[in-house]
């Protein structure tokens, strides 16, 4: 009998071929997602700018908000009352319409389309 195969050596040189190759995709796969993190970590460093300059708050206001649990949807009314003129508010602008006046943003699913 044939030593290799009486170990299984053979076998485990094959098992090896199919680990190098599964831990290579596996890395590049990894790469790409590395890739895909950076570009939305830019993005939302972007936005988060926008959001900034649109709601003059600061950048921690604006990121202690994000991390504030949110209400639950239903918890969140569809339209508000501006405090200042009474008339109706879609609840992802920031300021009345009407008046100009700032509205309170409790969170950022405040701001979202449902």
């Amino acid at each position: 009998m044939d030593l290799v195969a009486h170990l299984g050596i053979g076998g485990l040189h094959a098992d090896l071929g199919q680990l190098k190759q599964t831990a290579s995709r596996l890395f590049h796969r990894l790469l790409e997602l590395q890739n895909r993190v950076d570009d939305e970590s830019a993005i939302i460093k972007v936005l988060l700018q926008l959001l900034v300059e649109q709601t003059q708050s600061s950048e921690s206001e604006i990121l202690a908000r994000v991390l504030k649990p949110t209400a639950k949807p239903d918890a969140i009314p569809q339209s508000l009352s501006c405090t200042a003129c009474g008339r109706t508010l879609s609840r992802r602008r920031t300021t009345c319409n009407y008046c100009g006046a700032k509205r309170q943003i409790e969170s950022v699913s405040e701001l979202l389309d449902r």
